[in-house]
């Protein structure tokens, strides 16, 4: 195939809400994928989004959450280590955000082994009731994989 060629896509979708106030990482819930390269020389291509709902944890401070991917149990992309999506909390501590976080990541596995890929989310500033991927608000979200050949 020419350099540059689509070889393969796969997505998946989440609807099921996530509540999370941890700065422990943990699984969105549908955005898994079990990917097998057709090439080991491909690049990985991931394009993400969620309906992230940031809530707040007191006044005059950042909140936010953090998303990144793991292939297998070995991280392979983070977004804004330290301060992530969010917003800074008024004096009155009722700032809120709501919207769609998009990011999209490249990786070249080097294999045409199968590796389970997956979207992970923690709170990364304040401490307050995050909701990624909540329906009554919003859309859920999606991970897309192309493997691209080069």
């Amino acid at each position: 195939l020419p350099t540059g060629s689509v070889i393969q896509i796969q997505s998946s979708a989440s609807t099921t809400k996530l509540n999370t106030s941890s700065s422990t990482f943990a699984d969105v819930a549908g955005l898994s994928i079990s990917f097998t390269n057709k090439f080991s020389n491909s690049k990985l291509i991931f394009i993400c989004h969620n309906h992230v709902y940031v809530g707040t944890s007191g006044s005059n401070q950042w909140n936010g959450v953090d998303f990144r991917i793991l292939k297998d149990t070995t991280e392979i992309y983070t977004g804004a280590p330290g301060y992530g999506v969010g917003h800074y909390g008024a004096s009155d501590a009722t700032d809120r955000y709501m919207g769609y976080q998009y990011f999209s990541a490249e990786h070249s596995p080097s294999s045409t082994s199968t590796f389970t890929y997956k979207v992970q989310c923690a709170t990364v500033q304040g401490s307050g009731a995050n909701e990624i991927n909540e329906s009554n608000y919003g859309g859920g979200g999606r991970l897309i994989i192309m493997e691209i050949s080069v």
